[in-house]
């Protein structure tokens, strides 16, 4: 346990950050581009947007994502084909729009496949602290021309891929083919509700409301040999409907930190950052010196513990689930000069029996 500040100093509250905020890119026909408009059901995207919108990928994405239980999100309508990843960053055009958003946790392209303009967007997801659920390739059959579609992407934990598309009904009652990462996006809020970021949005506790059935049939087989490489199929279960057969990013099975593989624990991370980060902003008026150390301490060890409580990590004591350090031994000379603290957590997620170890930062005043 952290040793907890003197009474004299003021104990300060870290709020839990919501975790299925939900970013929304691409083409429509009619309403405001390259502005990130915020939403909370459907009917307001069909009021900014226009009813006659509902058949294109974005709008099927967005439905699906109200459908299966997402509660916010926002909708950027680019002026181009590839999301705006090719427009001005400075401007705020495109996929920049999302610069005007102070917090989202996931993001869409709905039909997007063109691997430049993903790595852009999973290079935005990594700046922002985000995930990109990205769709495999719409008429894409067999593992292996999923597989191929991707090989220019370079992997990483900050994306996740979902095959095959599904068919459902628009808002006007017709069946259409629709990209999956909208209704993913959703069921992923719903998870988060019922069971906790931390949890593996997989398998019979994530089925996909709304889907009638799959442009594609997908085995077993060819559903884990697809999650060793980032995607994750949708299969059809008799007494559920589709499921969500796993849930792992594109991160490299061969590199370190392994767990960051498993989507819970890449949205844990996040989670963690996102909400230690704001609840520390006090500590930017304060000296960067020991007192000020053991009070973030005491601080993050007071969120992780609620955590813990809640079931969030594995083991059976706070020391074998997680640990905090803000101090001398992680805080370095420059980081000083810098008006920098590094605060490092380490938590073992339930879908892995290693630890996962993040570097949070905070200001201070510089020395």
């Amino acid at each position: 346990m952290i040793a907890q500040p003197s009474s004299a100093v003021q104990m300060h509250a870290t709020p839990p950050a919501p975790t299925a905020v939900t970013a929304f890119v691409g083409a429509l026909d009619a309403g405001p581009a390259n502005v990130a408009v915020f939403l909370e059901d459907y009917a307001g995207f069909e009021a900014v947007f226009g009813a006659g919108s509902h058949a294109t990928p974005l709008a099927l994405s967005v439905h699906s994502f109200f459908a299966n239980g997402g509660k916010t999100a926002y909708v950027v309508r680019s002026a181009t084909a590839d999301a705006g990843v090719r427009a001005s960053h400075a401007l705020h055009q495109g996929l920049y729009a999302l610069e005007e958003v102070d917090l989202f946790n996931l993001l869409c392209l709905p039909g997007t496949g063109d691997p430049v303009v993903l790595k852009a967007a999973e290079d935005y997801c990594r700046d922002r602290g985000a995930l990109l659920l990205a769709d495999a390739p719409r008429d894409a059959q067999t593992p292996e021309q999923v597989l191929a579609a991707y090989a220019p992407w370079p992997r990483s934990s900050h994306a996740a891929i979902f095959h095959p598309w599904v068919y459902v009904e628009n808002s006007a009652g017709k069946r259409m083919l629709a990209p999956p990462s909208g209704g993913v996006a959703g069921m992923l809020a719903r998870n988060d509700v019922a069971r906790g970021v931390w949890k593996a949005p997989a398998g019979n506790t994530a089925r996909l409301e709304g889907v009638r059935a799959l442009h594609a049939e997908v085995s077993e087989a060819q559903a884990t040999k697809l999650a060793e490489s980032g995607v994750n199929c949708l299969r059809m279960a008799s007494s559920l409907g589709a499921v969500c057969w796993s849930a792992r990013t594109r991160y490299p099975a061969d590199l370190s930190v392994p767990q960051l593989a498993h989507i819970p624990a890449r949205r844990m991370a996040n989670f963690l950052e996102d909400s230690l980060v704001p609840a520390l902003d006090w500590t930017r008026f304060e000296r960067n010196d020991a007192p000020l150390w053991t009070h973030i301490a005491a601080q993050a060890e007071e969120f992780m513990h609620g955590l813990f409580i809640a079931g969030a990590f594995q083991g059976m004591t706070e020391a074998e689930a997680y640990s905090v350090r803000c101090g001398t031994d992680s805080i370095r000379p420059e980081d000083l000069n810098q008006g920098r603290v590094g605060i490092d957590l380490r938590f073992a997620p339930l879908v892995a029996s290693q630890f996962v170890q993040l570097r949070v930062h905070c200001l201070a005043e510089p020395r």
